[in-house]
């Protein structure tokens, strides 16, 4: 593992920064490309305004 896993320690770190990815992604704030099945994921930031609130808010949607 590379880059965002590959100090992670443990299954819970794996599946938290993993669903960061997913919520930044559903934002508007990344993007990714993967160029084979099970291959290296890359990320790309595109967020053009991201500010203190966009933060304080990621995951709210999961509070319902």
């Amino acid at each position: 593992p590379r880059g965002p896993f590959a100090c992670a320690r443990g299954p819970g770190v794996v599946a938290a920064r993993l669903l960061s990815v997913v919520v930044l992604y559903r934002r508007g704030a990344l993007s990714f490309e993967q160029l084979e099945p099970l291959g290296e994921l890359t990320l790309r930031w595109t967020a053009v305004a991201w500010n203190d609130e966009s933060l304080a808010n990621l995951g709210a949607d999961y509070d319902q």
